[in-house]
Order: C-alpha cells, then structure tokens, then sequence
C-alpha cells in the first residue's frame, strides 16, 4: 500500500532533487553527520518506491563511490541495497566498479566491506560474468583473508593469554 503524501504531484519533484544531490549532501560536514544517522533510511525508501527514473538516479549519483560507502556501517548498507534493488545490468555496473577498485582485498575484509561483497556475490546471477568475477577476486585474494584471519587469531590469543595470566595472577 502506498503512502497518500507519496501520491502528492511534487513528491516525485522533491525525490528527484534529493536524488540529483545525494552526493553532495553526502560530503558535506553537517550533510555527513545528518546522513550517518537518516541517509540509510532515506534512499533505502527511495528505492523501494520501484520508480525506475528514481533509483536510475540514485544509482548514477553514487557511481564511482560504492568502495568508499562501503566501509561506513550505514553507507554499506545503502550499497547492498542498491545492488539488490537495481536491475540486473545496474547491479553488474556496481559489482563491477567494486571488483575493479585496487582496495578490493581490503573491501573483502572490512567489517561492513564484506558484507558488501557477500551481497554482490548473492545479487547476481549464476551465469552471469559479475559472478564470475565475483569468484574469481574471491579466489584471487584468498591469501589476504588468511593473513587477516591469521593476524586476528593471533592477537586474540595474544588477549586472551594475557587475560589469563592477570586472572591467575590476582587469585
């Protein structure tokens, strides 16, 4: 059921204003601390208003910073839906740019990066070439996840010694 306000004829004028200006409302100091808070739930409705124009827009607007937004707990989220929402060549776009960044074995490892990955991998289609490349960066990197695994373990280990030690200690 769509909202009466939504059906009002300025509606889409304002959508597509916001729409045309996300991204600098984005980098903009007080722009940044207001969208940190809203701007997940403000273009996740947008898209889910399934205006084709609407999300054209949006995804146009964000184009060549999906890696960046990637790494911020509530811009990462904004990216996964984007890939979900977008059409299946839209979605490929993105993938794409995401794959080809020269930090994507960083993005693989990034608190919210990697669910960003995880969802492009789920996004596209089993016979699709952004599949392909989703698996072959996967595979590509496969040492890096091992490194960083390797170095959590490790200082895990390290506090958890050191915790025991200090427990003991103080008995």
């Amino acid at each position: 059921m769509i909202d009466e306000s939504l059906m009002h004829p300025g509606f889409l004028d304002i959508v597509n204003e916001i729409a045309e200006n996300c991204f600098e409302i984005a980098t903009s100091q007080s722009g940044y601390c207001v969208l940190q808070i809203c701007s997940n739930f403000v273009v996740q409705n947008l898209l889910e208003l399934k205006i084709p124009e609407v999300t054209e827009n949006l995804l146009r607007q964000l184009k060549g910073s999906y890696v960046s937004l990637s790494y911020n707990k509530y811009a990462s989220i904004v990216v996964e839906n984007c890939l979900i929402k977008a059409e299946e060549e839209q979605a490929s776009q993105i993938i794409l740019e995401l794959l080809s960044s020269p930090k994507v074995s960083i993005l693989l490892v990034d608190p919210f990066g990697n669910f960003v990955i995880q969802k492009a991998l789920s996004v596209s289609k089993v016979s699709s070439s952004a599949k392909s490349n989703c698996i072959y960066c996967f595979s590509s990197h496969m040492c890096v996840w091992q490194y960083v695994i390797y170095m959590k373990l490790g200082r895990l280990t390290k506090t958890l010694e050191t915790f025991c030690t200090l427990s003991v200690g103080t008995r």
